[in-house]
């Protein structure tokens, strides 16, 4: 079976916890991160080695994303 492929929407704190719990979850795989801030974005993507953006449009044209973890402010 191919791995969930993720995408994280918000590269703050609680970002930190979703990455991880993906990359611990045997058949996930992080993919891509996206933040407006994107030395945020930037700096989450260079940790898991993924892609980063800074705008949704782009991040969504990414055909590789199963499943999008949003994780922004409330």
């Amino acid at each position: 079976m191919a791995n969930l492929k993720f995408g994280i929407i918000g590269c703050g704190r609680i970002a930190q916890r979703h990455a991880e719990h993906i990359k611990n979850t045997p058949g996930c795989e992080l993919v891509a991160t996206c933040d407006n801030i994107s030395d945020k974005a930037s700096e989450l993507a260079n940790k898991y080695n993924v892609l980063s953006y800074d705008t949704i449009s782009e991040f969504l044209e990414n055909k590789d994303i199963d499943v999008v973890s949003v994780c922004t402010p409330n």
